[in-house]
């Protein structure tokens, strides 16, 4: 004879009714266990989202705070300082800079378009502002943040992370060898003697590493050091934001291979240049055009190096956003060529103005829409049984 318990689970003969209440709370206790652990589960994304939020709003924050010390005490008495400003140039320089984001914003799309994934323009357009904003702004960590937020948006759109590694490998090393190009091109056509002999370092500095890189992937060697290096950086990535997914050595080499084996199209390849070339024309011709604002010469020969001066201070990394050290460094450069240091500071302040803190004030406030909206979703999928965490970190 058999007992029954309450959910009609028959049991021998030998289980009397209290080894049956036993065995009920051990299923109930298993079930309540089992429940806390996916509920850690859950709340876990959902913590480590909220420290990114707080560091994130902290960062926000002490930017904030910084750009309106600076601003105050030498952007506005720059400003105030110039007596003819030439208010005509000043949407010329803004749409420069526009021009230039959605170049960059091409080429990485036109990229991703070779390896057969095509992102929605707009959406395009949002992963460009707000990766640029993290990658300037986040200190120590804004390079490996900004490539993380890159890699999870295009996996969203239904990038592969081998895709993903090649896309963003190329856009950096064609737009490197675009800049050494831009420099390179102006300096020895536009100007003469040490203008011409820095104009062709520059774009000796800037192809020769490429062309070593592409030496090194095919020797098998020197691929398996980049492999490294690259599991590295997706390690980085993942402890970040979890993201890639995946075992970091196979997605770099799948990545690494990627690069040996895929090619870009003769055309598809043309138009990333020619975008990547566009990014950085267009960036100096802002500068030249917040140089006309202040109503000074345009110093066209020695233009490709100011800017080269302004684009090394920034790699530099001294300060959050290269504040100050950029500007004094494009300042500087401009007096050097002989212009007035009554215009020259606030022309580099202008510039910079327009370039870095409009461009990441949008970028910011796109990325909190980002954010809003990936909640809203997130909250939507809840509520309808499915647990997802948000698509933005």
């Amino acid at each position: 004879m058999s007992v029954s318990t309450e959910d009609g689970i028959s049991l021998p003969p030998t289980l009397d009714s209290g080894n049956v209440v036993a065995i009920d709370e051990q299923s109930i206790a298993w079930k309540s266990s089992r429940h806390r652990a996916l509920g850690r589960a859950v709340e876990c994304p959902q913590r480590g989202g909220r420290r990114r939020v707080l560091m994130l709003r902290v960062v926000l924050i002490v930017g904030l705070i910084i750009f309106a010390a600076f601003a105050r005490r030498v952007f506005v008495p720059a400003m105030q300082s110039l007596r003819h400003p030439h208010w005509g140039w000043l949407p010329v320089a803004i749409v420069a800079e526009t021009a230039s984001m959605a170049a960059f914003m091409r080429m990485q799309r036109q990229t991703l378009i070779q390896g057969g994934v095509k992102i929605p323009v707009r959406s395009a357009i949002a992963i460009t502002y707000a990766s640029n904003a993290m990658s300037v702004t986040v200190p120590v960590a804004g390079g490996t943040a900004s490539t993380a937020f890159t890699v999870k948006q295009f996996s969203h759109h239904g990038a592969s992370p081998a895709l993903i590694t090649w896309a963003l490998g190329m856009s950096g090393i064609i737009s490197t060898a675009a800049f050494a190009l831009a420099v390179g091109v102006t300096g020895m056509v536009g100007g003469g003697g040490y203008t011409a002999l820095i104009g062709a370092a520059v774009a000796v500095v800037g192809v020769v590493p490429i062309g070593v890189l592409f030496v090194m992937l095919h020797r098998e060697h020197s691929r398996a050091l980049l492999e490294r290096l690259l599991a590295k950086v997706l390690g980085r990535s993942q402890r970040l934001i979890n993201r890639p997914r995946g075992d970091v050595g196979t997605m770099a080499s799948e990545g690494i291979e990627r690069f040996v084996t895929f090619r870009l199209h003769r055309r598809g390849g043309a138009v990333v240049l020619a975008f990547a070339l566009l990014n950085w024309v267009a960036d100096g011709l802002c500068l030249a055009a917040a140089i006309e604002f202040v109503g000074q010469p345009v110093p066209w020969a020695s233009l490709s190096l100011i800017y080269t001066a302004g684009v090394g201070a920034a790699a530099i990394g001294i300060t959050p956003a290269g504040i100050g050290v950029v500007e004094t460094a494009i300042a500087a450069s401009l007096v050097a060529v002989g212009m007035k240091s009554e215009g020259a500071l606030p022309a580099a302040l202008l510039y910079r103005g327009i370039s870095c803190w409009l461009v990441l004030g949008v970028g910011w406030i796109i990325y909190i829409n980002l954010r809003r909206d990936a909640a809203a979703e997130a909250a939507e999928s809840a509520s309808a049984g499915r647990h997802r965490t948000p698509d933005v970190f």
